[in-house]
């Protein structure tokens, strides 16, 4: 025993020696920190070090891999280092890791992981535990494969579900060596991050993915089959006082707040008592929108072009904003509260309703030259502010609250104005080329402190 334990030492310093005289011009105590971490413990990975940390390469990186490659030497094909460079190293242990995982689906098949697919080129893995989530998810920087906590992995698989990607022929020195596909129920919305977290797709098109076709297939395959299973009911969504139709359409007994970056809706409804709000999603369009609403409907804040499919009756306000309608086209037949379309791309107000019960707001709309078609009675105030208008041509005859047609730069008298028929102040301020006719002028003397052409000051 004594004489291996001084064959050892012997080895191990004869090694060291030769190694420093090999490489005169790497410091010794490089060299030294080198033999300390060479894992034999018999410098019999040194010279192999060194060449490479002579070649430019990171020392951590050469020890960390020297480790690896002692530690797991039976998995390599070839167990001579000095037949590796050291980048033939890096690929040959992404290899043993890729391995490696993959009999690791084999054990976890059953239980904890579904195999989508696996062949040459891809590992796909349905995760259906946390276990399996660190474990396939390893060397990313998912918060659902932390080790630290399992509380995103719960929070994220309430909700929906994810597929784990790796591609064999990838270095996991690439981020999308594996890549994370997250289908959210409640809104139908497909997003996939990278190995290093970045969202890299989040509009439900994978033709935008850089990844072989026939993957991509089979990944809409799965969802669809996933989906199909998982029966979406009301209560998902809040909720609970409800009636199916016989046509399949929803009426709902209470108020519905669908506030969930949702790109269509999820049911087909039909008569809501109460309000329907289904504002800031990412709707492209109103179909599924119920048919009579006995209150409040909000849109406003998503991608709409078109009204197409909005309710025939509204008994309470209608809001549009924030949109990109260019027409009030399908605008409902009734609505019994105010009207706000402001902020949209409108080029005209044709389809307004006549009346309107509330305030009306077409401010905003930087492409609406003319107020023909506005309603001609609002009960309530009505605002034109930040429009491309050049006259008050066709304004509503009777507002009973205030009107407001601030920052219309082309905007250059009030004639067209029924002065006698506001019921409140007009604002015109911030208009610079706004000039007073004789007749408004003696209005505004005869109604002083009703008109506004500056901030704060009336006349």
């Amino acid at each position: 025993m004594k004489f291996r334990i001084i064959e050892t030492e012997n080895l191990f310093e004869s090694r060291l020696t030769d190694v420093k005289q090999k490489y005169p011009e790497v410091d010794e105590k490089t060299i030294e920190e080198f033999s300390k971490n060479d894992p034999s413990k018999n410098n019999k990975y040194l010279s192999w070090m060194v060449d490479q940390f002579n070649n430019g390469n990171s020392k951590l990186d050469i020890i960390k891999r020297v480790k690896y490659f002692h530690k797991h030497l039976n998995s390599f094909k070839n167990k001579d280092i000095f037949k590796y460079s050291f980048d033939d190293l890096k690929d040959e242990i992404d290899n043993v890791e890729n391995k490696k995982q993959e009999k690791e689906v084999k054990v976890l098949k059953q239980k904890d992981v579904d195999i989508i697919l696996n062949d040459e080129n891809y590992l796909i893995v349905y995760p259906k535990s946390y276990e399996a989530s660190v474990k396939y998810g390893k060397g990313t920087k998912w918060c659902t494969a932390s080790k630290e906590t399992d509380i995103h992995w719960k929070d994220y698989n309430k909700k929906g579900f994810f597929y784990y990607l790796l591609d064999k022929r990838k270095s996991s020195n690439d981020p999308n060596y594996k890549l994370a596909f997250y289908y959210k129920i409640i809104n139908s919305n497909f997003k996939i991050w990278d190995a290093k977290d970045e969202l890299i797709l989040d509009d439900n098109n994978l033709n935008n993915l850089n990844i072989d076709e026939y993957v991509k297939k089979i990944m809409i395959k799965n969802i669809k089959k996933f989906v199909d299973k998982f029966k979406i009911t009301p209560e998902f969504y809040g909720i609970k006082d409800y009636r199916f139709n016989l046509d399949g359409t929803l009426d709902v007994f209470q108020n519905v707040y669908l506030n969930y970056h949702l790109y269509k809706l999820p049911f087909k409804f039909g008569k809501i008592d109460g309000d329907f709000f289904c504002d800031n999603n990412k709707l492209t369009n109103l179909k599924g929108c119920p048919k009579i609403v006995n209150g409040d409907f909000t849109c406003g804040g998503n991608r709409l072009t078109s009204l197409k499919g909005s309710p025939e009756e509204v008994n309470g306000y209608f809001s549009c904003n924030t949109n990109k309608l260019t027409s009030l086209k399908y605008l409902p037949k009734i609505i019994n509260g105010h009207l706000d379309c402001r902020h949209n791309d409108l080029t005209s107000l044709k389809y307004c309703t006549k009346n309107i019960n509330g305030y009306f707001d077409c401010s905003e709309n930087r492409k609406l030259k003319s107020l023909k078609y506005a309603p001609e009675k609002v009960n309530g105030w009505f605002s034109c502010v930040d429009t491309d208008l050049e006259s008050l041509r066709y304004a509503p005859k009777i507002v009973t609250g205030n009107f407001y047609c601030d920052n219309v730069y082309k905007l250059k008298s009030l004639e067209g104005l029924n002065l006698d028929g506001m019921g409140g102040k007009i604002y015109a301020r911030h208009n610079p080329n706004l000039k007073l006719t004789e007749k408004e002028k003696l209005w505004t003397t005869l109604n002083h402190g009703r008109l506004s052409l500056r901030l704060g000051k009336f006349y």
